[in-house]
């Protein structure tokens, strides 16, 4: 009983992690300057030394990351 309840606790937690994990990309693939307005965002952009197009260099890998 008890442990039946703690089990379904933890998976209903780790599917709302899975979730919201996802949600940053649907973000970004919806609101591309984004990028360029978060902080966060724009660091990770700078990091992947991507120099000229947006679209072509960062938000294509991630709608394959998608598939």
């Amino acid at each position: 009983g008890d442990v039946y309840k703690r089990q379904i606790l933890i998976m209903a937690l780790l599917d709302t992690l899975g979730v919201a994990s996802i949600l940053p990309f649907i973000a970004v693939l919806s609101n591309p300057y984004l990028i360029e307005t978060n902080s966060i965002l724009n660091s990770a952009f700078k990091y992947s030394n991507t120099v000229s197009d947006i679209k072509r260099t960062f938000l294509i890998p991630l709608e394959y990351s998608q598939l």
